[in-house]
């Protein structure tokens, strides 16, 4: 909901923006000598950014979240394997800041790890590749994004 606001806002202000590049172009260059037709479209653009600026909401607050180095060395997928179900469970790991990522409007990780998959082999330290479980972990979490871009993203 607030991400089509900000939307809607920004949309207003490019609007803005043209309109009034547009009027100051026009009102020095083209109707200069016509000082009828300018005081005319002068009045009718005001117009215009008035009925826009009425329209225009309130100041949001967004909310964004940002967590970085989201690693699993080996004690870590280890310890979240549950032998009952045979698949990992890391979200007990996020529950401290679980509420932070909740709360966001916009959550961004930076996963320090691959996930390659069992086949290669779950590593740790210094190549890191995890369960993949993690991944719907970080999702339930919250997480709206998570960039790979990072110095572990060809372990």
């Amino acid at each position: 909901m607030k991400k089509k606001i900000i939307f809607k806002i920004f949309i207003v202000v490019l609007f803005l923006i043209v309109l009034c590049t547009l009027s100051i172009f026009f009102s020095k260059r083209v109707y200069a000598p016509e000082k009828e037709l300018e005081n005319s479209q002068n009045q009718e653009l005001n117009n215009e950014i008035n009925a826009i600026e009425e329209k225009t909401p309130e100041d949001e607050t967004i909310n964004i979240s940002v967590i970085g180095d989201i690693m699993c060395h080996n004690t870590q997928y280890n310890d979240a394997y549950d032998s009952s179900l045979g698949d990992y469970d890391f979200s007990y790991v996020f529950e401290d800041i679980k509420q932070y990522i909740e709360n966001a409007d916009l959550a961004i990780g930076n996963l320090e790890t691959t996930l390659a998959g069992k086949d290669i082999g779950y590593e740790s330290y210094p190549t890191f590749n995890t369960p993949e479980h993690i991944a719907t972990d970080l999702k339930e979490l919250g997480l709206d994004v998570l960039s790979t871009t990072n110095n572990h993203a060809l372990d």
